[in-house]
């Protein structure tokens, strides 16, 4: 059994909360998109989970990143196949974190050494 998506936003909101009770900052971040092949025979998708995070942050007052979208975007405008960045339809190879390095860092502000950078 899977669950279904009402537990799952009441189990992270209830972290959500206990997390803040402790007066620690947050930012949720939604994962990456999975294959199609690997989401097809499930009930819940990652776009379900997004969403389910998003709405948290949002009732919680608590930065969202949805590296979801910013990987569907960076792919789609490089003319990448998401697959091709998950060799097991769920987990990223080497260049997909390397991807969701550089769009996490971006999205938080972070400078990156620029290529060839030696400083």
């Amino acid at each position: 059994q899977y669950g279904n998506l009402e537990s799952f936003y009441t189990n992270v909101n209830d972290v959500i909360k206990t997390i803040k009770n402790y007066g620690k900052n947050l930012i949720i971040m939604a994962c990456i998109p999975a294959t199609i092949k690997n989401e097809k025979d499930f009930p819940i998708h990652m776009e379900d989970i997004h969403n389910v995070l998003r709405n948290v942050s949002c009732e919680n007052k608590i930065p969202f990143i949805s590296v979801y979208n910013l990987f569907i975007d960076y792919c789609s405008n490089k003319g990448i196949q998401i697959d091709t960045l998950l060799p097991d339809g769920l987990h990223p190879n080497d260049e997909g974190y390397k991807v969701m390095f550089q769009l996490i860092s971006n999205a938080m502000g972070i400078a990156l050494k620029r290529p060839g950078a030696t400083w």
